[in-house]
């Protein structure tokens, strides 16, 4: 016997996602100095996504009775209840973005040939979703007592990235020789995700049995749901260190004012540096040195 049950999604109550920015930039250049800064605000509301909802259904278990020469005789016994899931589209995200940039270039240096750009920048994104949500139990905590947890219902979640960066680079410009030298110095000041703890503890959860049961005061140790808890290992998606640093490199060659040749070496020092994450894995934000050449003519 098989039961089916068929659900067409519709968008009759979904609104059209949103987004605002505000931006203030200035250039300031006197005797070879150029100056530029820039800050923005970008506001997005009414995010699309999707959320999965539950309803519980009771469905009847019938027996046969096989009959010789005849139909066999069927009987509903009992009813057995049964999990439909739905997934519908939502307006349910939000975030903020603020941020502002900096960059100072010099002019060239006579004495070794040489001008100099620094540039830097901040970012701080604050994401966060607007209705509660489901997760599964751990595949750890796999039962099948009724009463138990089966999955959680956690509240919106909220998170704090902020980001900044910067870089250093020198030009080495020597006529006589046609001989230009770049090298590049990055640098990743702050690279750090919050996610409030609030966000891991769960506020209901529905039961083996597919019975709802609401959470008053959260108990981590409590055997029916204490499991569902998101520790915040398992909530943090990026805590480096501070910082971590990169090295480029590039000689290019004129040859008669129309023809340049250059090799580039990303990473040229190969420095591989690395760090543990809360879930204790190895995470290493450089890659090893990679090379290339370019060539360019003027027509």
């Amino acid at each position: 016997l098989i039961y089916v049950y068929r659900y067409d999604p519709t968008n009759k109550n979904l609104k059209p996602s949103r987004s605002q920015t505000i931006e203030l930039s200035g250039q300031y250049h006197k005797n070879g100095w150029n100056i530029s800064g820039n800050i923005y605000g970008k506001w997005n509301t009414n995010g699309i996504s999707t959320q999965t909802q539950y309803e519980k259904v009771e469905l009847p278990v019938y027996s046969a009775t096989y009959v010789a020469g005849s139909k066999p005789i069927i009987r509903q016994d009992s009813t057995r209840p049964f999990q439909m899931a739905t997934n519908v589209f939502r307006n349910i995200l939000k975030s903020n973005n603020y941020g502002a940039e900096l960059i100072i270039a010099t002019p060239k240096i006579r004495a070794i040939e040489t001008s100099f750009t620094l540039a830097t920048g901040i970012n701080r994104t604050l994401s966060r979703t607007t209705v509660n949500t489901w997760a599964q139990r751990p595949g750890s905590a796999a039962n099948t007592i009724p009463d138990y947890a089966l999955s959680g219902l956690f509240p919106p979640s909220k998170e704090h990235t902020t980001y900044s960066n910067g870089r250093v680079t020198s030009v080495t410009h020597i006529p006589k020789i046609s001989l230009i030298i770049q090298f590049t110095a990055e640098f990743t000041l702050i690279s750090k995700t919050y996610t409030e703890a609030r966000s891991g503890i769960p506020v209901a959860y529905m039961t083996n049995a597919y019975d709802i049961v609401y959470i008053d005061k959260f108990d981590k140790n409590d055997p029916k749901y204490g499991y569902l808890y998101l520790p915040e290992t398992d909530r943090t998606s990026n805590r480096a260190p501070d910082p971590v640093m990169n090295f480029h490199m590039s000689v290019g060659k004129e040859i008669r004012k129309r023809f340049k040749f250059a090799f580039n070496v990303y990473n040229v020092f190969n420095y591989q540096p690395y760090y543990i994450t809360p879930s204790n894995t190895y995470e290493f934000p450089n890659s090893s040195p990679t090379f290339g050449a370019e060539l360019s003519v003027k027509i």
